[in-house]
């Protein structure tokens, strides 16, 4: 099939044809994925491609790219943002975050981390501008909307509550399942600190610190962390510099043994 890219579209053309130079294969962001046009057959009705020895390279490459390993949408790192893809039926009120810190649930929270609503595209699928906080949606209307929040910054379980959704019906008539994402009016997130900074709680205000770990926990510079150190170690600076003049002479004495340490005759 004979494709064209539009400038400025965004698409990168991963292989064409050598005669032509028209797409083969052509790759391009959709949402928070990826999607590919591939122009001709699989198999040596329109080509002899799959003859070659680059033919299963490539599509294994390109399935393992297009398909991910795991679904991980909902497992956050701290700072990062949250969104998640709504019907115009969960999108009708507004949305509503909470954290679950510490077995106590702390709402209403900061305009920052409050979720935004936007529409993600109209009927026709053109990208349109969203409005925050958009309400008003009908079973009717059948545009895509995304509930973002930006800035995790807490570790703990996330908790988004969208509009209570009536039990749909399929193309059967018969009630869709309970657990379709369509019909949920609650979504939770783990938000989890990078591993190799988990133990690091110099990502953390003071405050938050005590929220977390109780009000009777000290918090403790650099300065004073050395000082407990050194006490608990049994050691200070003079320790060390004592150190270090038993292993000069040490030094001194094996270069001394050396030089006139050897019997002559």
């Amino acid at each position: 099939i004979k494709a064209e890219v539009p400038a400025k579209s965004g698409a990168t053309v991963l292989l064409e044809y050598a005669r032509s130079s028209d797409p083969a294969i052509i790759l391009s962001k959709f949402g928070e994925g990826k999607v590919a046009l591939i122009t001709s057959s699989a198999d040596g009705d329109w080509n002899s491609f799959y003859g070659k020895v680059d033919y299963l390279p490539l599509f294994n490459q390109l399935a393992y790219q297009l398909s991910p390993a795991a679904d991980t949408t909902r497992n956050l790192l701290t700072g990062a943002a949250l969104a998640e893809p709504l019907t115009a039926d969960q999108a009708r009120t507004k949305a509503e975050l909470s954290l679950e810190l510490r077995g106590v649930t702390v709402k209403d929270m900061t305009d920052k981390l409050a979720p935004r609503v936007v529409p993600v595209e109209d009927r026709q699928g053109v990208q349109t501008q969203g409005t925050e906080d958009l309400t008003g949606g009908t079973s009717a209307d059948r545009r895509q909307f995304i509930a973002r929040a930006e800035d995790l910054n807490l570790p703990g379980l996330v908790s988004l509550k969208v509009a209570d959704v009536s039990p749909g019906l399929g193309p059967d008539g018969r009630p869709l399942p309970p657990d379709r994402v369509e019909q949920q009016s609650k979504f939770i997130y783990a938000v989890n600190p990078p591993a190799l900074a988990e133990g690091n709680l110099r990502t953390f205000d003071v405050p938050a610190i005590k929220t977390m770990l109780g009000k009777s926990a000290k918090v403790m510079t650099f300065e004073e962390l050395g000082e407990s150190r050194a006490q608990l170690l049994g050691g200070t600076e003079v320790s060390r510099t004592l150190l270090y003049i038993v292993l000069a002479l040490c030094l001194l004495e094996t270069l001394l043994a050396q030089r006139f340490g050897h019997f002559r005759e």
